[in-house]
């Protein structure tokens, strides 16, 4: 069976600091799974799939009608079993000053200290 190229798109320099990832094996899945203390069905309905899918992404790859788990459910899984913080997610925003806004003023000091009386 011919393989899916995967063209890498380049993403804006504000996302590089958000998690990559990567498809899991089906062990990963099940682990993961079980050290959440979860069924087969309450996973899938975590994500918002039905049962049968969860079981094949479950099942060794060498095994009929195995299928991979996406990326993106991997992700929403992994975040909402607290594997995966939120705060990692929120994009770097870039600070930028108006150019037309006036230079921020210089605070003076005194060039002559008064003597003591």
């Amino acid at each position: 069976m011919p393989t899916k190229s995967t063209q890498q798109v380049e993403l804006p320099a504000r996302y590089a600091s958000m998690p990559k990832i990567v498809p899991p094996s089906p062990e990963q899945v099940k682990r993961t799974r079980e050290d959440a203390g979860l069924s087969q069905a309450q996973a899938a309905a975590l994500v918002y799939v039905d049962h049968d899918s969860w079981r094949q992404w479950e099942k060794p790859r060498i095994q009929k009608n195995a299928r991979g788990m996406r990326a993106a459910i991997w992700e929403l899984f992994l975040i909402k079993v607290g594997e995966l913080e939120l705060s990692a997610y929120a994009p770097q925003r870039p600070a930028f000053q108006r150019a037309d806004a006036p230079a921020p003023a210089e605070k003076k000091t005194a060039q002559f200290k008064r003597a003591a009386p």
